[in-house]
C-alpha cells in the first residue's frame, strides 16, 4: 500500500516469517502508470499460487474492498505465530549470483570459469 519502493519489501516480510498483504489492483483501472501490473508484487502472488506450501505467507488484497484488508489484516494476526522465516529460491545467494553470471559472465568473474 503505498509505493513499491519505500519501505519493507513482501520479501522482506517472508523472510521475517510474516503475511505479506498484496494490494490488487482491478483489471483495466485507469491512471495506472503500467497495466499489465495488477498488484504491488506479482512474483510473490504468482510464487505462493504456484508453491502452496507458501500459499499463507501472502494475502491478496483488492484495492476497491477495504474489507479484503480487514481479512487479510486477521489472517495474519492469526497465522503469523506459525510461519517460519523463508526467502524464495529465485532470491538466495546462490541463485542471484548464477543469475549475475548468466547475464553478465566473464566480464565480472574473468578468473572464474563459468
Amino acid at each position: 500500500m503505498g509505493h513499491p519502493l519505500l519501505g519493507p519489501t513482501g520479501l522482506d516480510a517472508l523472510a521475517h516469517g510474516c503475511v505479506y498483504v498484496d494490494p490488487s489492483y482491478a483489471p483495466n483501472t485507469k491512471g495506472l502508470k503500467y497495466p499489465q501490473y495488477h498488484s504491488q508484487h506479482p512474483y510473490l502472488r504468482q510464487y505462493a499460487i504456484n508453491n502452496t506450501q507458501f500459499a499463507s505467507y501472502v494475502c491478496a488484497a483488492q484495492l476497491e474492498d477495504p474489507a479484503s484488508f480487514v481479512r487479510c489484516i486477521q489472517s495474519a494476526i492469526k497465522q503469523t505465530p506459525d510461519l517460519k522465516p523463508h526467502i524464495p529460491m529465485d532470491f538466495r545467494y546462490e541463485n542471484h549470483r548464477a543469475r549475475v553470471r548468466n547475464i553478465f559472465g566473464s566480464v565480472l568473474f574473468p578468473h572464474d570459469r563459468i
